[in-house]
């Protein structure tokens, strides 16, 4: 894995690149982490990258803990394969592992995607993370319970998106079992998000 280019250069460079093949077809352009995550696959481009990867690339960039979120950044456009099978938001590619993903190209846009028509548009702002965070502080994830130092972004409802009442925090594994199996939660008012039992 790659860690060489000056991390502002590599911006710089990604942002040129941004601007030329796809501001225009309506890809967004990360801040933060997202951000940083995504210049990590940039400086490997077409090779694969494990979460693990990620994490070293962040550790020596003296960038904090990497959020393991890498793949929302394929519900802003941009072209990432991945080999989780689960995975809805990014092409599957056979040939990686369940953690690994990778960048495929940055003048094409992710072929699942399409402006304008996704469910998962971003309509957090930049405080309303930190804030249910902070409600769910004793609570931990609002499935299990138990407490994380990161939690995925979870969704009471999947046919709504990323709209503040929608969004709660989940540990990974309570996440990825909500998703596999199209789950929806609702949420009592304890903070517990339990599974809506649907009548056959």
């Amino acid at each position: 894995m790659k860690c060489e280019k000056d991390l502002a250069k590599l911006e710089d460079d990604l942002e040129k690149e941004w601007k030329f093949y796809l501001k225009d077809k309506g890809v967004k352009f990360p801040s933060g982490k997202r951000l940083s995550g995504l210049l990590c696959l940039y400086e490997n481009i077409e090779n694969a990258v494990s979460q693990d990867d990620i994490q070293e690339w962040f550790t020596k960039r003296k960038l904090g803990t990497y959020d393991r979120q890498i793949r929302h950044i394929a519900d802003d456009g941009w072209y990432i394969v991945g080999g989780n099978t689960r995975a809805t938001r990014y092409e599957i590619d056979d040939s990686l592992s369940s953690e690994e993903v990778k960048l495929k190209s940055v003048s094409e846009t992710n072929p699942i995607w399409s402006e304008g028509n996704q469910k998962r548009l971003n309509y957090l702002n930049a405080e309303d993370w930190p804030q249910i965070l902070d409600l769910f502080s004793s609570r931990g994830c609002a499935v299990c319970g138990l407490k994380f130092n990161n939690y995925d972004k979870g969704h009471l409802l999947f046919s709504k998106g990323y709209e503040v009442e929608n969004i709660v925090p989940m540990c990974s594994s309570c996440n990825n079992w909500g998703q596999m199996y199209n789950l929806e939660f609702e949420l009592d008012n304890q903070l517990r998000a339990r599974p809506i039992l649907k009548k056959k």
